[in-house]
């Protein structure tokens, strides 16, 4: 009955939303006349705004005058805008005011509060509805379509912080499809982390028709395996039990008791077989470019019988990039956000107008009020899908660490650290730091102990950026240490957890640029260590 019911439900989800499909297919096919029937919608609700009246914009204004009058401009710059619409209420940045404020994660500083209308809310919903069209027609066949959707423990969250994906989704939505989704019933009430990840763990054990994973960092589900494999023992006792009372408050497993007994007996045997445990898996979503990459590969070691699939370029600030199962690449809603993109040149291009291979900057403008707003994200331009470039997310564009004019880039530590042998296969993670008044670089490497001249080829490699060669031959920086440690990716969720980010959005990291965060992550760490022994 379930399987006819979920038959039933793709078909009927497929026939009410192929016209919405087949209208973003046209819009691939024709991408600069998309985004300048979304630029006049844009330029004509901006100039309704407090925002658009103070830089004279007019209501008809065409590209040009659009990029005469209105500037490109960073969080900063617009925060007292934001304040101001916080405070005041109606379209002082946002046409029509603003619905809420959604906090950001604050993944590489702090935290930042962005304006949400209605219209953003439906970007949004869209980028959900043509994603689950397009997986339904083209992706792997689903029988149950039991689907895990991620979802983050209220840790610090603003009482408005949308805490997993279908927070986004209309309440009518929510509820066509709430009957596929696992999630135990009250888990996003637990405040404290490892109650969260007991629950959750117990919950997906049993769900042995799983066919869908959904979540954005790859980390996310991994370090949900390993809170499994450390805890084998009390989650079986939590199946056969059928509930698990913790933060003073008792949880009922809905799976049948049958269902328990055969998860809790794969937990007392001897090696965790996700494939028998989720023998049904045919989906893992999650973000794979930038740093995700750098943590994936053990993931897809525990599940080869799932199909991975790239999340799309997606934001707090807006739904940029979406997967589609016959694409080359992620490909942009063109009718939700208008793409401008800054070349290394200082020059700035349409769409359209981007050169494949070619790395760009990214700013948008969005149905939210945010207009020529840098991201802060870098994206390569990748063979186009209809007319239409694809845009995969290479990494932040400006998390360069400078503790003595060494200027080491982000993306530049990942792909040249990538480069040496053996990092390539481990986890890592460079950190700055400053010890007995000396500034130098720590690389943190998960696994069994390096081999004693892995510092120097470390500390090599990195020279080939040249303000850091300069500054280890002015002996301003002294050599790379490297540090061993078995816990790297678990703790560091858990510190940035404890810094007020959602467990679900924690991103890989390459190289934490800022000191004070570095040297806070270091200290937590070690501490972490020592106690696990």
């Amino acid at each position: 009955m379930a399987r006819l019911s979920f038959e039933v439900f793709s078909r009927t989800f497929r026939f009410a939303y192929r016209r919405a499909q087949l209208g973003f297919l046209a819009d691939l096919a024709s991408p600069e006349r998309a985004q300048q029937r979304l630029l006049l919608r844009l330029v004509q609700d901006l100039s309704t705004t407090d925002y658009g009246r103070h830089y004279r914009l007019p209501s008809n204004a065409d590209y040009r005058r659009f990029t005469e009058r209105v500037p490109i401009v960073d969080y900063d710059a617009l925060m007292p805008w934001i304040k101001a619409q916080q405070v005041a209420g109606g379209p002082v940045l946002c046409p029509g005011g603003a619905v809420f404020h959604e906090r950001t994660s604050g993944s590489s500083g702090a935290s930042k509060d962005i304006p949400y209308t209605r219209a953003l809310q439906a970007s949004f919903v869209r980028m959900f509805l043509l994603w689950a069209h397009d997986t339904l027609e083209n992706g792997p066949r689903l029988r149950s379509g039991r689907t895990f959707l991620s979802v983050s423990p209220n840790l610090a969250a603003a009482p408005t912080s949308l805490q997993d994906d279908t927070d986004y989704l209309s309440p009518a939505l929510r509820f066509l499809i709430g009957h596929y989704l696992v999630l135990p019933r009250g888990l996003r009430q637990v405040t404290h982390a490892d109650s969260f990840k007991r629950i959750l763990a117990a919950c997906l054990l049993c769900e042995r028709e799983l066919e869908v994973v959904s979540v954005w960092s790859p980390t996310y589900f991994s370090s949900l395996i390993e809170f499994i494999e450390a805890n084998r023992g009390k989650l079986a006792k939590d199946l056969r039990a059928g509930e698990i009372e913790t933060d003073g408050r008792v949880f009922r497993l809905a799976a049948s008791a049958a269902q328990r007994r055969r998860s809790a007996t794969i937990l007392e045997s001897g090696s965790l077989e996700l494939q028998v445990i989720w023998p049904h898996l045919r989906i893992l979503s999650c973000w794979t470019d930038g740093n995700a990459a750098l943590v994936l590969e053990p993931l897809l070691r525990r599940l080869p019988h799932a199909v991975l699939q790239s999340k799309g370029l997606i934001a707090t600030e807006a739904p940029m990039t979406i997967p589609l199962w016959h694409a080359p690449g992620p490909v942009p809603l063109l009718s939700e956000v208008f793409f401008e993109l800054a070349g290394a040149d200082g020059s700035i291009r349409q769409l359209h107008d981007a050169h494949v291979g070619e790395r760009y900057d990214l700013i948008i403008s969005q149905r939210g009020g945010l207009a020529r707003y840098r991201i802060g994200d870098q994206v390569e331009v990748g063979q186009a899908y209809y007319r239409t470039p694809t845009l995969r997310f290479v990494g932040r564009s400006h998390q360069t660490s400078d503790l003595v004019g060494e200027k080491l880039n982000e993306n530049f530590v990942r792909d040249t650290l990538n480069s040496v042998p053996r990092l390539s296969q481990e986890r890592w993670m460079l950190v700055p730091a400053v010890a007995d008044g000396r500034a130098r670089y720590v690389c943190l490497v998960e696994g069994p102990q390096p081999a004693a001249d892995l510092a120097d080829t470390i500390d090599e490699t990195l020279q080939r950026a040249h303000h850091y060669r300069l500054a280890r031959r002015l002996g301003q920086l002294a050599p790379v240490s490297v540090e061993r440690h078995q816990r790297l990716d678990d703790s560091y969720l858990s510190w940035s957890t404890a810094q007020g980010r959602k467990w679900g959005n924690v991103k890989p990291c390459a190289l934490i640029a800022d000191p004070g965060r570095a040297v806070s992550f270091l200290q937590y760490l070690r501490s972490a260590e020592k106690a696990h022994g």
